[in-house]
């Protein structure tokens, strides 16, 4: 039997209620923040544990970047 890696995790960086929220993509809130680089640096020491990808949203909940981490997203 092989070693089993485990699953990459995926962020979402966005605005709400005037704050800005790092969640999972399934929806699970881990912080609110002041500033959009706040929820930015917090969402992305997440995503770097994990392995996954972050994802970054605008004030108009446009996507304004993705950032990939961990080798097992490119396997």
């Amino acid at each position: 039997m092989g070693v089993s890696m485990p699953k990459p995790k995926d962020y979402v960086v966005e605005p709400r209620n005037s704050y800005w929220i790092l969640s999972s993509s399934k929806g699970k809130t881990f912080g609110r923040f002041l500033t959009q680089r706040q929820a930015i640096e917090a969402g992305s020491a997440r995503t770097v544990a994990a392995g996954g990808q972050l994802v970054i949203k605008k004030l108009d909940g446009t996507v304004q970047s993705k950032r990939v981490y961990g080798r097992e997203r490119f396997r």
